[in-house]
């Protein structure tokens, strides 16, 4: 009793000092040549790159002292193995990321007793799973292993007590020693054709496997294999098997082992005394499937395959040849450098050709003419001597010449390659280009301006069809061009920006008779000009006593009259008795009769819509 007492005081006093060292346990540091580790709450991560240490039970990880506390691993890219006893005895690890590729190796035990640990997926390009690596993990269910990795070490998965199901990867030749020893739940196992050997005690107590199909080319079973697999009821042993141990299926009461007859597994059985029936035996048929096709130069593949598992592929023979695409230019030829088109294979067999497309060199220039609006353009011009336009359709140098709007001389074209004339005018014109070289050529262009329409009106002119209208000029006089009729005297100048407004029309009143000239000039070059002989309205005016007769009246707005001298409409608007009469007056005569009611002098005012004022001064005696 003594003993004991002693034992525990002993162990109290080193608890203190335990939980100092956990309190005090690293969280980052080295744990490989390159790599290093940290561990931020509850996740521990491993970056860098090649190889982990290998720890033991003896050399624990740097991290096993807060075991406890990890929740989750994280493996960065780079990392190529996990050491021996990385992560031994993590109880509270649910979650580890393996990296996406590069990893190879598990080492031994690296993943045992991991309490909380239900599911893993390891990452393809793994190649080997070592001793006892993921062992003895009670919850653990599912596992998925890639079919890349090549060899599963004794023990990897034993006693993983929850785990269901098993998909052993195609690249293992070998089923090693006690894998799944223990694993009480495991209720399928798929192993594939290339399996040769079932090691010792393999699936050993693995009480709720019922059946399990083993491989044709399985040729050996070791001792124990199947013990203790007390649900087990059925199992045929492939004829390619030539050895088998003791104690294959000791302790499987409810097994019938299927063999063929003259077969090891026959002799075994009746020599150990093992419950068996015969099978017929096999014959093969497959099916056919073309599982590579046959490119252009390269052969394709048939696999036959029998519901066994058996297989076999042939070849099959190559087309022979390409089936191109349509050729698509891939770079463009220039004037000095080659261009190059491309096809392709349309089977995606990876052949291409490529073509050369020849420079094409400086190109001729192609002599044209266009217009746009009333500006005519001459392209393409190359060693010319003079250029001739003319209004009309001709086709010799004499009647152009007599009949030429302009003649283009070398200065004007400066030898350009183009040039660009405004015209006066619109209609058909005929272009004449004449070459050094005494050749010459006729070009015809239809010219199609915006023509302005005038609406004289006594003293008032009105301008339509004014889209893209650039300004209207007018002075009194004869002017041939747009520069003079800015220099006359009097002057004036309405302009799309500031009176006429985007209006199709405007209005120019003038204040006198006389001859005025109007430039009206588009925003694309084009001008016309216009002379108008500017007319006062003037009535017919007819005194009979004291009654005063008007005629001639078109275009009336009133006749304003009073009595008195004025000089003015307003002076007359404004007199005492003064009257107003509009054209509803006029009689079906085309005249307005005024009586004038009392002697003296009466001052009369015929204004008309032009603004035109006419005064008359009429005396009753």
């Amino acid at each position: 009793m003594k003993k004991l007492l002693s034992l525990i005081l002993a162990v109290m006093m080193l608890l203190p000092l335990m939980s100092a060292f956990s309190l005090n346990a690293a969280t980052s540091g080295s744990c490989g040549a390159s790599l290093n580790w940290t561990l931020s709450g509850s996740t521990l991560t491993i970056s860098g790159s090649g190889a982990m240490n290998n720890y033991s039970y003896f050399e624990k990880a740097p991290w096993y002292d807060s075991r406890a506390s990890i929740k989750k691993v994280v493996i960065a890219d780079g990392v190529t193995t996990v050491g021996n006893y990385a992560f031994y005895q993590c109880s509270a690890l649910t979650d580890i990321d393996f990296p996406s590729s590069g990893l190879t190796y598990i080492g031994d035990e690296a993943i045992r007793e991991c309490d909380s640990l239900v599911t893993l997926t390891l990452p393809e390009g793994l190649e080997t799973i070592g001793l006892i690596a993921i062992a003895y993990n009670p919850k653990l269910e599912s596992v998925y292993i890639p079919d890349s990795v090549s060899r599963i070490r004794n023990m990897a998965f034993a006693q993983c007590t929850a785990l269901k199901e098993i998909d052993y990867p195609d690249s293992c030749t070998e089923v090693e020693g006690y894998i799944f020893s223990g694993c009480t739940a495991i209720e399928k196992v798929t192993l594939h054709e290339g399996i040769t050997k079932i090691g010792l005690g393999a699936f050993e107590v693995c009480e709720s496997l019922t059946s399990i199909n083993l491989p044709t080319t399985l040729l050996s079973i070791r001792s124990s294999a199947f013990a203790y697999c007390k649900s087990l009821t059925s199992i045929t042993v492939p004829e390619s098997v030539y050895s088998m141990e003791t104690d294959i299926f000791s302790n499987c009461p409810k097994l019938t082992v299927g063999c063929y007859e003259g077969s090891y597994a026959q002799t075994y059985c009746e020599k150990y005394s093992v419950a068996y029936e015969l099978v017929a035996a096999h014959e093969h048929s497959y099916t056919r499937k073309m599982t590579t096709l046959p490119g252009c130069v390269t052969e394709g593949e048939i696999t036959y395959t029998c519901e066994c598992g058996d297989s076999y592929t042939e070849p099959y023979p190559a087309i022979g040849s390409h089936a191109w695409t349509d050729w698509t230019v891939t770079k463009e030829a220039t004037e000095t450098e080659d261009g190059e088109q491309q096809r392709t294979c349309r089977r995606n067999c990876g052949a291409v050709e490529t073509e050369i497309i020849p420079a094409f060199g400086t190109p001729e220039p192609e002599l044209c003419v266009s217009a746009d609006g009333p500006n005519i353009t001459i392209s393409g011009m190359s060693d010319v001597k003079d250029v001739f336009i003319a209004l009309g359709d001709y086709d010799t140098y004499g009647d152009v010449k007599a009949n030429a709007v302009v003649r283009l001389t070398p200065a004007k074209l400066n030898s350009a390659a183009e040039y660009t004339y405004t015209l006066r005018e619109g209609g058909y014109y005929t272009v004449l280009v004449r070459y050094n070289d005494g050749t010459q050529t006729f070009l015809y262009q239809q010219i199609t301006v915006t023509e302005p329409v005038y609406a004289a009106d006594g003293l008032q002119l009105t301008v339509s069809n004014l889209e893209n209208v650039k300004v209207i000029r007018t002075a009194y006089g004869t002017y041939t061009t747009v520069s003079a009729i800015k220099r006359a005297e009097g002057a004036r100048a309405f302009t799309a920006k500031h009176d006429i407004l985007g209006a199709d029309s405007y209005m120019v009143q003038y204040r006198k008779n006389g001859t005025v000239t109007v430039a009206v000039q588009y925003n694309d070059g084009y001008t016309d000009i216009y002379t108008y002989e500017v007319v006062q309205k003037v009535p017919t005016m007819v005194q009979e006593g004291n009654t005063v007769t008007f005629g001639d009246l078109d275009g009336l707005y009133n006749i304003r009259y009073a009595k008195g001298e004025w000089s003015t409409s307003s002076e007359i608007k404004k007199a005492p008795g003064s009257q107003a009469l509009k054209a509803s007056a006029i009689d079906e005569n085309g005249y307005i009769k005024v009586t004038l009611p009392t002697a003296g002098t009466y001052t009369f005012c015929v204004q008309y819509s032009d603004e035109s004022y006419n005064y008359y001064t009429v005396v009753v005696e």
